[in-house]
């Protein structure tokens, strides 16, 4: 089949062969839809190995477990109000508790961690049950042999805090709970 363009200007018809056009064009298809196929797999393996990516365990280095508690320990964090977010409240960090006490258990242990540090500074309180547990954790860490330290500015009577369960407890001078008059207390 032929397909005719019209006159040329010295009077001959010009004739394009259409199977020469529909050859070139699948090539063209072709080439594309190959750098297509070829960018897709790109995005999706770097995508897989970012999401398959691990932190590199051994940077590790022997040491001490800092768990700073900023917020209180629940059993289920709650949800981020979508209202609070947009109205520019930031979300009180919890801490779950099955969490937190795999962790001290984990630490309990691992070689590399030689002592429990429990910053309790910004401690936000907890259940009694949930203190129960997390204080039992720490039992099986001093049990261990590794020691337990907290720190917090100062401490209560009520509600229990978690650093009842520490070797060593540290609290400023002027804080008002009879537990802890002093800065240093040992269990």
């Amino acid at each position: 089949m032929r397909l005719s363009l019209g006159r040329a200007p010295g009077g001959a018809w010009e004739t394009i062969d259409v199977k020469l056009v529909r050859g070139a064009w699948k090539i063209l298809v072709g080439i594309k839809d190959g750098l297509v196929l070829i960018a897709m797999l790109l995005f999706f393996g770097v995508m897989f190995a970012a999401l398959s990516s691990r932190p590199n365990a051994g940077a590790i280095k022997d040491g001490a477990l800092v768990l700073k508690l900023d917020g209180p320990i629940v059993e289920q964090p709650a949800d981020a109000s979508p209202f609070a977010v947009l109205q520019g409240a930031s979300p009180t960090h919890q801490y779950r508790l099955r969490d937190l006490v795999r962790v001290i258990d984990a630490a309990r242990d691992d070689k590399r961690v030689k002592a429990v540090v429990l910053d309790l500074d910004k401690y936000a309180g907890a259940y009694p049950a949930a203190v129960t547990e997390v204080a039992n954790a720490i039992g099986r860490v001093r049990a261990a042999g590794k020691p337990v330290l907290a720190y917090a500015t100062a401490y209560t009577c009520w509600p229990p805090t978690p650093a009842r369960s520490g070797s060593t407890r540290w609290a400023a001078p002027c804080s008002p709970a009879p537990a802890a008059t002093s800065f240093t207390i040992r269990a």
